[in-house]
């Protein structure tokens, strides 16, 4: 018979030493990402802590990390330590050709003397749509043959990772060209499109396509450009290649993005185009033909162009949204006109009429206030019922009431330096005049001077002649020399 003694023994020794409690203490393990859900391409942040169940922190114990994609493939793997205060952090980059789907973080914490802890964190990634975006601006241009359009285009990328974008444009019109700079770039960043027409160019309405191709997307955007005859607008005909042409182009873009994007800007803008071109053909083409008066047009627009542009420059700093915009473009713009054109000639009128309006009083405060404040209400009631009527009045009104503040302003300033002008030429003839007086007073000392000092010298050739005179006598005729004449008498005061 077998003894079956020691083998009983010995199994129930390895069930007490199975059923007795182990004294070493247990780690806790805690892990988070930055987010739960990324694209690819993008950087994955994680972050964790290592402590006993009792939350005591674990310094310098071993933290083994190892990543898998949906399919079970390990992707990223490391091996770190936990710092002073049980804490570690890691990161690693999805691959641009990364599989959508849910990710596993597997990570185990383990010390010597402790009981290892593993924890699983699982996060996603997605496929984008689109990688990034683009924006153009001005959205819309005019040019007249031989103009250089500016384009401004801006990339945007919705993930964290920059992508390298190439740009390229289509359906330019015939005999132009365009230019990117630069053509390839890191989104996100900026580039500027150049278009280059020619004397050839054709006139009419062509949408340019902006293609960008990066990151496997491809975005498409359009910008339209219209060619216009030079010949119909006087403006544009006196400034047609010269520097003014590009300031031209600023203003004519802001109108057509900012200004007619409103309803007021728009009725306004209308308006002001059936008044302006029934005169403006006519005085162009005669521009074109004669170039004489095509400088003097230019040189009396010059000013209004500088208002323009100091105007739209103003509201791009200030952005004012809405149709308020269009309010404060046409006050700001009509305030200048009337100080820079109307104030000025009101001036030179009086001047050249001997000022016989000089009389002529005329507080005109009230009726400012009173345009100004109509014109207000009206435009604003005009853009709230959609009456073109109503707001090409306001606008109107509102240009009259800033054109009459300028005019005052104007000749307030034009009257102080008109003051200070007089005053100073004033001072300065009085200054040259003081200095003839003191100059022609010097000159008649001077010969009065001469004539005394004669009588003298001939005294001291008399007395050098004798011989054996005294050194007194000598020296009494040295200071009869030396010591200058005065007027004794009132006569000779007098003819000093």
């Amino acid at each position: 018979m077998v003894n079956l003694k020691p083998l009983i023994i010995i199994a129930l020794a390895l069930t007490l030493i199975q059923a007795t409690p182990s004294t070493q203490p247990q780690l806790a393990l805690t892990l988070q990402t930055s987010k739960n859900m990324y694209t690819p391409g993008e950087r994955v942040y994680l972050e964790g802590n290592l402590t006993t169940i009792k939350g005591e922190p674990i310094d310098h114990g071993t933290i083994s990390i190892h990543v898998e994609d949906p399919v079970g493939t390990v992707i990223h793997v490391k091996m770190l330590y936990s710092d002073l205060k049980g804490r570690f952090e890691d990161s690693f980059v999805l691959n641009k050709e990364s599989k959508p789907g849910t990710y596993n973080i597997h990570v185990t914490g383990s010390k010597q003397g402790y009981i290892d802890d593993t924890v699983t964190v699982k996060f996603n990634v997605e496929m984008l749509e689109e990688a990034f975006t683009i924006i153009i601006t001005p959205q819309a241009q005019s040019y007249i043959p031989g103009d250089v359009l500016t384009f401004n285009i801006e990339l945007k990328i919705l993930g964290q990772t920059p992508l390298e974008i190439r740009l390229a444009a289509e359906g330019l019109p015939e005999h132009s060209a365009v230019k990117f700079n630069p053509e390839t770039l890191t989104a996100p960043g900026r580039s500027v499109m150049t278009i280059e027409t020619s004397d050839r160019t054709p006139i009419g309405n062509y949408t340019v396509r902006v293609t960008a191709i990066g990151g496997g997307f491809e975005k498409t955007v359009e910008a339209k450009i219209s060619g216009v005859q030079p010949s119909r607008c006087l403006i544009v005909a006196a400034t047609h290649g010269t520097a003014l042409q590009p300031i031209i182009q600023h203003l004519r873009a802001y109108r057509e993005n900012i200004i007619v994007k409103t309803f007021t800007g728009r009725e306004f803008i209308n308006f002001l185009h059936k008044w302006y071109y029934t005169f403006s053909p006519e005085i162009a083409e005669y521009e074109a033909e004669h170039e004489p008066l095509r400088t003097v047009v230019r040189r009396l627009i010059h000013p209004f162009i500088a208002i323009l542009y100091l105007t739209v420059k103003t509201h791009e700093h200030v952005r004012v949204p809405g149709e308020t915009s269009t309010l404060t473009v046409g006050a700001i713009a009509g305030i200048l006109v009337g100080a820079v054109y109307v104030a000025p000639t009101i001036q030179l009128v009086k001047l050249l009429t001997d000022r016989r309006f000089k009389k002529v009083r005329f507080d005109c405060t009230n009726l400012i206030v009173l345009i100004t404040f109509s014109g207000l209400v009206t435009a604003t009631l005009g853009a709230v019922i959609h009456s073109g009527e109503l707001a090409v009045s306001g606008m109107v009104q509102i240009i009259l009431g800033s054109t009459l503040t300028g005019i005052v302003a104007g000749q307030i300033l034009i009257s102080n330096m008109w003051t200070v002008w007089g005053w100073f030429i004033e001072e300065k003839l009085l200054f040259q005049q003081s200095r003839l007086s003191r100059l022609s007073r010097q000159d008649l000392s001077s010969e009065n001077e001469e004539e005394r000092v004669e009588p003298a010298t001939e005294i001291q050739s008399s007395t050098t002649s004798v011989s054996g005179n005294s050194a007194r006598r000598r020296q009494h005729i040295f200071n009869i020399r030396s010591t200058p004449t005065r007027p004794n008498s009132l006569d000779e005061r007098s003819t000093c």
